[in-house]
């Protein structure tokens, strides 16, 4: 879907199939859910951490590639524009790499805000400021489960239930309220975190 447009010609390969399924799936979407939920369980004793919603909610920086709550949103009105016209490679597209020219806070950005951060590091200097950027991790994950559901709905509803939350009512819920920054409950349940997208084992 998000290599050829609907109703457009393109290319297809087995190659690139399996380049796209680990880069983005994996690698981009996967590697982010394991690693935050991870880091939540070994920080915030296995549980959504504490911290102050509205200020999760906020870009670092002007520097930070990280732009939060309002990028998420630019990221929403697109999807739902493109998922109006039949277009699920820009709404794809969209959810992986953002919306604007500078801070976005698509499934790269959040990748890049971990890297930014460390928190692996940080927990040691300021674990408060870890708890924010982990709650803002596992926010934007509850987003991007919802927006993903129209196009992708079994790894929409495993991405809720690795976020201990109810997948069938999650995935029932309307958008008006799923996508409004601060739903996913402070100290609520992490479970342990299981690949999302296993390794493909290749067969020559």
């Amino acid at each position: 879907m998000r290599e050829i447009g609907f109703g457009s010609d393109g290319d297809f390969s087995h190659a690139r199939l399996q380049e796209r399924y680990e880069s983005d799936l994996g690698n981009t979407l996967g590697n982010l859910l394991q690693r935050t939920i991870a880091m939540s369980r070994k920080y915030a004793n296995n549980a959504i951490p504490t911290t102050d919603v509205l200020e999760a909610s906020l870009a670092l920086s002007k520097e930070s590639a990280w732009a939060g709550r309002e990028g998420l949103e630019a990221i929403a009105k697109t999807v739902k524009e493109s998922l109006h016209v039949d277009r699920a490679d820009q709404a794809l597209e969209a959810i992986w790499l953002g919306i604007g020219d500078t801070q976005r806070s698509g499934l790269m950005q959040a990748n890049k805000l971990i890297e930014e951060t460390q928190p692996f590091k940080l927990v040691k200097e300021d674990p408060e400021a870890v708890n924010k950027i982990l709650y803002a991790l596992l926010e934007s994950l509850r987003w991007y489960a919802v927006l993903l559901g129209p196009l992708m709905p079994e790894t929409s509803q495993k991405i809720f239930t690795s976020l201990g939350l109810d997948s069938k009512s999650e995935s029932e819920r309307l958008w008006s309220e799923s996508l409004t920054w601060g739903r996913l409950a402070i100290g609520g349940s992490l479970p342990e975190p299981t690949p999302l997208f296993p390794r493909l084992e290749v067969q020559s």
